[in-house]
């Protein structure tokens, strides 16, 4: 079975229907042009994300946690094609996201503790 496959992972965001100065936050997975997005549950005020870096900007503490949940969020993406190339399975974006569901609600439970002012996070 093949397994050489393309990977891309970016943050974006689309805009709260109930709210509009308020984003959700969304990873997007590419595999050989095939994608497959979810919500990481996580929104943020509109003035506080960059666009260009798609992450928050670092004005203060509690950005800077959001932008390192960012971060694990793609270490994540990456250790789980990883995986799915070291089983020699067949590496889809849908692969990827379903094994991600399960780590990502499992680090969900780590990080409701420092819950920051400047972003919601909804279960």
């Amino acid at each position: 079975m093949r397994t050489d496959s393309t990977l891309g992972v970016i943050f974006f965001t689309r805009k709260k229907r109930n709210d509009p100065e308020r984003l959700e936050i969304y990873v997007r997975i590419t595999v050989n042009k095939e994608r497959g997005e979810f919500n990481i549950k996580r929104d943020i005020s509109v003035c506080n994300w960059d666009i260009f870096r798609c992450r928050a900007k670092e004005t203060d503490h509690n950005l800077i946690l959001l932008n390192t949940y960012l971060d694990d969020v793609y270490a994540e993406v990456l250790n789980a094609h990883k995986q799915l190339h070291s089983e020699r399975k067949l590496i889809t974006a849908k692969a990827i996201k379903q094994i991600k569901s399960y780590t990502l609600e499992k680090s969900f439970i780590v990080l409701v503790c420092n819950i920051p002012s400047t972003v919601t996070y909804h279960i």
